[in-house]
């Protein structure tokens, strides 16, 4: 009996609370029961925000918000449907930014660890050049983390846009990506992005 009680109370000590990583999964995980496609999306985005981050040399807080911003950035499409990156905005459109990011801003700014991606996933559709929304922001008013979100999000939009991800698809994409860096994207992330599958396709060459 003392052995047993011995053995319960080391299993409750190591028993630790959830961290914001673990109730994103989780919240990723419930997104999958009800929409699949939206699920692969935010996990994508999030490998490939994480990818660009540690490109661009950020510190390890950076690339954790922007990884973890990016799991959760399009989960105000949970009540409305999923745009694809298009070059230009109509005004249906532009509501649609407005609600999605203002409905995951809010579920996030009322909770303390996730206070701090309120402002990332808000301005993941903003743009460059100002152009984009809910709030016209341009340059480094953006939050860093959501001009990263915002290219990895057009990039797995557009290659599932075409249901392809063969190396002409992708080299296309990133081709479309970069005629629109300095407008609709940041040029450090998308270099970085770029950087990123020129040296994989290098190493295929290599081999």
């Amino acid at each position: 009996r003392t052995q047993l009680d011995s053995l319960r109370s080391s299993r409750l000590g190591e028993s630790r609370a959830p961290t914001p990583k673990d109730v994103a999964g989780l919240l990723v995980g419930i997104v999958r029961l009800a929409d699949p496609t939206l699920a692969e999306h935010l996990e994508a985005t999030s490998i490939l925000s994480r990818r660009i981050a540690i490109r661009m040399e950020l510190d390890s807080a950076q690339v954790a918000r922007t990884e973890l911003a990016a799991l959760l950035h399009d989960l105000g499409h949970v009540r409305t449907p999923r745009l694809t990156f298009s070059t230009g905005l109509i005004d249906s459109e532009r509501e649609n930014i407005a609600e999605h990011t203002a409905d995951a801003e809010g579920l996030f700014a009322s909770i303390p660890a996730f206070a701090p991606l309120a402002p990332i996933v808000r301005a993941h559709h903003e743009r460059f050049d100002g152009s984009g929304g809910p709030d016209g922001l341009i340059r480094d008013a953006i939050p860093l983390e959501a001009r990263i979100i915002a290219v990895a999000d057009s990039f797995h939009s557009m290659t599932s846009l075409v249901g392809s991800r063969s190396s002409t698809i992708i080299q296309d994409v990133l081709e479309s990506i970069e005629r629109r860096s300095c407008r609709v994207f940041d040029p450090a992330p998308v270099g970085a992005m770029l950087s990123i599958f020129r040296s994989r396709q290098g190493m295929r060459d290599a081999a």
